[in-house]
């Protein structure tokens, strides 16, 4: 998964650097405008910045966790961030000079210098955080930097309507679109103290969600936290002039190509084609199971839970080839990941983020993800990252890189073994992952309707059934097991209006596993184009470059099933 870090760090990707560079020529002299006397600022941060943590804790777990030598430390000092505000403070005393290009040029130097740091660091908490679960002062290193990113963010922010209403306009946004122009500004004016109380609070109450998540009650109490994330979040939204949350997060923070209701046609493409496809690969596993040989299961195990430094891994790599391989081996032999063999001692989980101070991507993988396919998936966004670390990518395209890898993946090992086990492992991942499009469809549904009816369903216990009642519109919801119900209980919190994107994005998946089947090396330049385009691109807009289809085009042609089904079976 795409690392869904905190929502004003989101909007920076997607908002703050969309800009171009500034020709290097501007930045000649830039340091010379900041006044050199020392930063006096005072933080009313809860806890203090400690780089390195708890020294007792980090040696305990030395050998169940391991932070790669390519991965930076977070490092971060109040001295630091006080030089971030100091900067900052001197961008709105040059606003009111009359030299344009100047101010550009200070713009962007403390927007790619300080600023850039300060988010590289933010990144490096979150990781810390996620790496040493019991470390208070990863902790408090984490909410710390949460808090002054706020504040860090909201004055740059507000600089964007100030120049927009001054004479530097014209310099200052040449070469931005009119969209880019409009949701800058959007959220420059939004921020204001109830913007910046409202994000401290729905903060807090993820802190209290994670909290809850090792509770016996955990189900209970989650479903009675709900009604209070979703005021917050449509509060949110409607302070940028949206009328719920889900608008807000389809446009504003994933970036899509589509709004909200247009998900009805992708919708009705999988309740008339997908959902019967799930019932006959589920009849057709079922049938291929009880014929396996206790030797074809362990082959079956060992295809699925693969070590994430499997041989296989490698020979994929090196089938892959071009600047694809070099990037991973430079990966591997950097050591740029981060990697828990312990669930006590971290979090779990897996994601990728990117330093963007320094271009560098890399990879976290918690105890529960220490395989094959987990790295897979994450290297797809890693080699994302890599080909151009500034590049926007809406959410949509960054998972489509992700599970395509995984997915090129599959048909590599479909190649090399053709056998029984190779069939049903190919077929349970594609009624696996059918399932979760439904699964992602339905949480997706789940949210538009309580983001647009928050009073109708302000009691907490109409939420379990309003969830089942949508998985039972595509599929009777006992085939995903008792309590499928509670589904939406860990995932709908701190990765709001996501999951709509795993199910857009599998979809092109399933037809370049189709073309694989049928011509391996066209299927690996059309992956290759999902990420090795120039610029800043659509998700359609790529689907195109790359031809594959647009899920949500109407007259979107289904997959030849039956015929994928016999080119599998051909492999025997």
């Amino acid at each position: 998964m795409k690392r869904y870090v905190n929502r004003l760090l989101c909007l920076l990707l997607a908002l703050l650097l969309c800009a171009s560079m500034t020709s290097c020529a501007w930045f000649e002299g830039v340091k010379d405008w900041f006044v050199e006397d020392e930063a006096a600022y005072e933080f009313d941060y809860e806890g203090t910045l400690t780089p390195g943590g708890d020294v007792f804790i980090r040696k305990q777990y030395k050998d169940v966790v391991y932070w790669g030598e390519g991965v930076p430390m977070f490092e971060y000092t109040e001295q630091d961030a006080a030089e971030l505000m100091k900067q900052l403070d001197e961008l709105y005393e040059c606003l009111e000079q009359e030299d344009a290009a100047a101010f550009v040029a200070m713009f962007t130097y403390v927007q790619y210098g300080a600023f850039a740091r300060m988010e590289s660091q933010c990144s490096l908490a979150q990781l810390e955080y996620s790496l040493f679960r019991d470390d208070p002062e990863a902790a408090e290193n984490y909410e710390w930097m949460r808090a002054f990113a706020t504040d860090a963010s909201d004055r740059l922010f507000k600089l964007y309507r100030l120049v927009y209403d001054s004479p530097h306009k014209e310099t200052f946004f040449r070469g931005w679109s009119d969209e880019d122009i409009r949701m800058v500004l959007l959220y420059a004016d939004a921020v204001d103290e109830e913007y910046t109380a409202l994000l401290e609070e729905y903060d807090d109450l993820i802190v209290s969600y994670y909290e809850l998540q090792q509770s016996e009650d955990f189900i209970y109490k989650s479903a009675a936290m709900y009604p209070d994330a979703v005021r917050i979040n449509n509060a949110v939204a409607q302070k940028l002039g949206y009328d719920n949350y889900m608008d807000y997060a389809y446009e504003f923070i994933y970036m899509r190509d589509y709004t909200p209701e247009d998900v009805e046609v992708v919708r009705a493409y999988v309740k008339e084609y997908l959902v019967p496809l799930y019932r006959e690969v589920s009849s057709k596993l079922s049938v291929l199971g009880a014929e396996l040989r206790q030797s074809e299961i362990d082959e079956i195990d060992a295809m699925m839970y693969q070590e994430y430094n499997s041989q296989s891994v490698q020979d994929y790599m090196q089938m892959m080839d071009g600047r694809f391989l070099e990037e991973y081996t430079v990966m591997m032999e950097e050591q740029n990941y981060c990697f828990s063999y312990d669930p006590y001692a971290s979090r779990d989980g897996a994601f990728t983020d990117c330093l963007r101070e320094e271009g560098q991507p890399f990879i976290y993988m918690g105890a529960s993800y220490a395989d094959a396919f987990t790295l897979i998936h994450e290297y797809g966004h890693y080699y994302a990252f890599s080909v151009d670390p500034m590049r926007n990518a809406s959410y949509d395209l960054s998972e489509l890189q992700s599970q395509g890898n995984e997915w090129l993946y599959l048909a590599y090992l479909s190649e090399q073994n053709n056998s029984i086990a190779s069939l049903y492992t190919s077929l349970y991942r594609l009624y696996n992952d059918i399932g979760m499009v439904i699964l992602c469809l339905s949480v997706d549904e789940f949210e538009q309707t309580v983001y647009a009816n928050p009073d109708a369903y302000s009691d907490p216990s109409l939420l379990d059934d309003l969830f089942t009642n949508i998985i039972g519109s595509y599929i009777d919801p006992a085939v995903f097991g008792l309590s499928i119900s509670e589904y939406w209980h860990y995932v709908a919190f701190d990765a709001a209006g996501y999951y709509v994107s795993y199910a857009v994005s599998l979809i092109p998946c399933f037809e370049l596993y189709f073309m694989a089947e049928t011509d391996l090396e066209k299927a690996v330049q059309t992956y290759l184009s999902l990420s090795e385009y120039e610029g800043n691109k659509t998700y359609f807009e790529v689907l195109d470059l790359a031809g594959l289809q647009n899920p949500l085009d109407e007259d979107y042609v289904p997959v030849d099933y039956e015929e994928l089904y016999e080119l599998m079976q051909q492999k025997q």
